[in-house]
């Protein structure tokens, strides 16, 4: 089987004729947990033989310096061209800091070897003891010249408990920093993290698997936009939230960390493939399937009923258009409406709903010309 990369959206395979490198997903749990969270797949458990390519670093290969930003994979599809700017930024100071750090121990290893050898010049030490000295004396090599000082080489091992030093802090802040940002992650409405209680109150689904089912069966003809606030599930949970609760969009703005325009971009857009993709779930049922369906001890009371109607009303914001606001205005509910004819069967299903009409109309008028009479039969 071929190397193939694990990152969302991405296409790449091994070939050998491609510049392209590809690694496994490390084996040390912490930096493995890293990798996984910033590739960024829901329900995802890979396998040992999971690969990544280099087209996700920003160098274009990976690096083991817990300092560098390509310790992990930071570039996606789903980057953002700000994030993908950080990174790039990121990476040139990265560089500098190491090129100001190889001066500063270069320079420091010169510092000391001169030193030494201005003491061995200064100290009226006979040939004998010069040698005895030499034989402790450990080699030192700065930019091509060799000088032989014991206190060059115990400093620059002093430099490097310094780094190592300097590593785990820095360690230790970027683990601090990965916990506040899957705090803050957590902190997002997110439908995952929805027990069944909130996930009725709040979407009126039953529970996350039927919320998935729904994400599935609406999401495959759902267009791909170029830039996108929230993840594809966030937006079907923002667009439920508000068919069954009607917050308004400057509260799903706070909510969801988002523009209030942003909001109602989502809610239309959703709405529209929703309303095409699930009318074809609203079935006028056969009477067969009708009275098969029915409890025993509904049959004798339910024997001829084949639907219960209601005509309801959702309240709208005033139109600009003065025929509108006529046409819209309802009388009983004091305000600009618009109302639709609703048909349930006696089990509770749904089995019509009619076209929007404007508050105003009568429910004898909008029963009579909804299309609604054209599906009973005599007797019903």
């Amino acid at each position: 089987m071929g190397k193939s990369c694990c990152a969302v959206d991405c296409t790449n395979r091994f070939n050998k004729k491609s510049e392209l490198s590809f690694y496994r997903l490390p084996k040390s749990k912490e930096k493995r947990s890293k990798w996984i969270a910033a590739i960024h797949r829901n329900n995802w458990n890979p396998g040992k033989e999971t690969w990544i390519c280099s087209f996700h670093f920003v160098s274009g290969k990976k690096s083991d310096d817990p300092l560098h930003p390509d310790y992990v994979p930071s570039l996606f599809s789903f980057t953002s061209a700000t994030d993908r700017t950080r990174a790039a930024n990121n990476l040139e100071r990265y560089l500098r800091s190491q090129e100001v750090f190889e001066k500063r121990i270069v320079n420091k290893s010169r510092e000391l070897a001169a030193t030494a050898l201005l003491n061995l010049h200064q100290s009226p030490a006979s040939e004998q003891e010069v040698q005895a000295d030499q034989t402790e004396v450990q080699t030192v090599e700065v930019q091509g010249t060799e000088v032989q000082t014991e206190e060059t080489h115990n400093d620059i091992a002093s430099l490097h408990e310094q780094i190592k030093s300097l590593n785990k802090e820095c360690q230790s802040l970027r683990d601090k920093v990965h916990k506040l940002e899957s705090e803050l992650k957590h902190r997002t409405l997110d439908a995952s993290q929805f027990n069944d209680r909130k996930m009725k109150f709040f979407t009126g689904l039953p529970n996350l698997q039927t919320f998935m089912l729904v994400f599935s069966y609406v999401s495959s003809v759902f267009p791909a936009t170029a830039k996108q606030s929230l993840k594809p599930t966030q937006e079907l949970l923002l667009t439920l939230m508000k068919l069954r609760l009607n917050p308004s969009e400057e509260l799903l703005g706070y909510l969801f960390g988002i523009h209030q325009s942003t909001v109602s971009r989502i809610f239309h857009r959703w709405i529209q493939v929703m309303a095409s993709r699930l009318h074809p779930l609203i079935l006028w049922p056969q009477r067969e399937d009708l009275r098969s369906s029915l409890p025993m001890c509904f049959r004798t009371f339910f024997k001829n009923c084949v639907s219960i109607i209601d005509c309801f009303e959702l309240f709208i914001e005033r139109p600009s258009d003065l025929k509108a606001q006529a046409q819209t205005w309802s009388n009983y509910k004091q305000h600009n409406t618009i109302k639709f004819l609703i048909s349930v069967t006696p089990q509770g299903s749904i089995s019509f709903v009619s076209k929007a009409w404007g508050g105003r109309v009568t429910d004898k008028h909008l029963i009579e010309h909804s299309g609604f009479l054209d599906k009973l039969l005599p007797g019903d």
